[in-house]
């Protein structure tokens, strides 16, 4: 489902309100959901696997390096 992230990612790059909730997530989960919110569907292991390289700033792993990243996956 990497054309649901994708579209997600597309939608967060235009919309400051998406991207705020999105850097507010606590949880992968909390990800998914507000992607299957707006007609995305995203699969955990896709958003694990692309996180590496989403690097915007309203990504809740956003220069908190790698350690934090997998944290972040390691409860999902």
């Amino acid at each position: 489902m990497v054309d649901g992230l994708i579209a997600f990612v597309t939608r967060a790059d235009q919309d400051p309100e998406l991207q705020a909730l999105i850097a507010a997530a606590a949880t992968p989960q909390q990800i998914l959901d507000l992607a299957a919110g707006r007609g995305c569907v995203v699969e955990l292991e896709v958003l694990r696997q692309a996180s590496r390289e989403l690097s915007a700033p309203y990504w809740p792993w956003a220069a908190k390096g790698t350690s934090w990243r997998r944290q972040f996956f390691a409860g999902a």
